[in-house]
C-alpha cells in the first residue's frame, strides 16, 4: 500500500512541477531561465528510473515476473500505452504554449514533453500490473526520453 501511495504521489510532485515550469512565463518576459529546464528536464528521467529501480523492485505485484526477460516481453505494451496517451497531453500543453517561449522554445517543448510523460507514467502505472524493475524502466520510464525530443522539436517550429 505505501508503495502505490508514494508512486502516485511521487508522479504527481514530477508531473505537476513539469507542467507547472513548463506552462509559466518565468520571472521574465522571455519565459522560464534554460538553467531551470534543463535541471527540471534532465532530472526527470533519473528521478522515475531510481524510484522503479529501488522502489519497485521490493512492492507487490499481481502479475510478478520472476525473471528480466518475462518482465521485457510486456514492455512494449506499457510503451506504446504510454505514449499513446502523452501525446494528446503534449499537443494540448504546446498549444497553449505556442509563441510564448521565444528564448528557449526547445527547452521548453522538452520540459513540456516530460510533463506529458509523467502524467501518462501515472496512468500507465495505475494499469499496469507487472512490478519488475526491469519492465517499470523500460515500459514506464523509457517512452519518457522521446517524449522530450518530440517535445523540443515541435517546440522550436511551434513556441
Amino acid at each position: 500500500m505505501w508503495y502505490t501511495q508514494g508512486t502516485i504521489a511521487a508522479l504527481v510532485l514530477v508531473a505537476g512541477a513539469l507542467s507547472f515550469v513548463g506552462l509559466s512565463r518565468g520571472r521574465h518576459m522571455l519565459g522560464v531561465r534554460a538553467e531551470t529546464l534543463i535541471a527540471l528536464t534532465s532530472a526527470m528521467p533519473v528521478v522515475v528510473a531510481a524510484w522503479a529501480s529501488l522502489v519497485v523492485a521490493s512492492a507487490p505485484s499481481s502479475a510478478p515476473c520472476p525473471t528480466w526477460m518475462a518482465a521485457l516481453e510486456h514492455a512494449p505494451a506499457c510503451d506504446v500505452m504510454s505514449m499513446v496517451l502523452a501525446a494528446p497531453v503534449l499537443a494540448a500543453f504546446l498549444w497553449q504554449k505556442r509563441g510564448l517561449a521565444p528564448a528557449n522554445p526547445g527547452l521548453t517543448g522538452a520540459c513540456l514533453g516530460a510533463a506529458a510523460a509523467a502524467w501518462a507514467h501515472l496512468v500507465v502505472h495505475a494499469i499496469c500490473p507487472y512490478g519488475h524493475a526491469a519492465h517499470a524502466l523500460v515500459g514506464h520510464a523509457l517512452p519518457m526520453l522521446p517524449l522530450m525530443g518530440l517535445g523540443a522539436w515541435i517546440g522550436r517550429r511551434v513556441l
